[in-house]
């Protein structure tokens, strides 16, 4: 487990991430790869370091994807990401794209072109080319009008993708 907090701002650190372990979903589902993995992420959030801390993020996402959604979502520690020098421009996309992922899913959005654009956009705005290349395609398949399927035919040109 951690090491005893120094001042209060690794105190918080540690009393953020007590509480994600805490919640029972997080709990439940918990195994010692994800527990590691969290831990690095304790020990640079606390250490304030942004580089250990930005890798230590994109490593839960690629490994431990459902403990990504459930840290990036987390009130608490949320805040924390934005603490990092690129935290600014990367936390708001991070934390919306679980939020569009359930939107998109609400049958009363079926067919619509709005929440997988925005999801493209987001995923574009994290450097995942290929995610946000996807989405925007989809989008373009739904799109009603020239001008938003022109729009996403741009997008989708400066990813360096093709349209559909």
């Amino acid at each position: 487990m951690a090491e005893k907090p120094r001042d209060e701002h690794e105190s918080r650190v540690h009393e953020s991430f007590d509480s994600l372990y805490e919640q029972a979903q997080v709990r439940g589902r918990l195994d010692d790869a994800g527990r590691d993995a969290l831990e690095k992420l304790r020990a640079a959030a606390a250490a304030r370091n942004g580089e250990a801390l930005r890798t230590g993020l994109k490593e839960l996402r690629d490994q431990h994807g459902w403990l990504y959604r459930e840290l990036a979502t987390h009130p608490r520690l949320a805040n924390l990401y934005a603490m990092t020098e690129a935290g600014q421009a990367r936390l708001a996309p991070a934390v919306a794209i679980p939020q569009l992922e359930a939107l998109a899913e609400d049958p009363r959005l079926a067919g619509s072109h709005v929440v997988v654009a925005a999801l493209g956009e987001l995923h574009r705005r994290l450097g995942h080319d290929d995610l946000a290349a996807a989405h925007l395609r989809l989008a373009l398949d739904r799109a009603a009008t020239e001008p938003e399927r022109q729009h996403l035919r741009d997008r989708l040109r400066e990813l360096g993708a093709t349209s559909p």
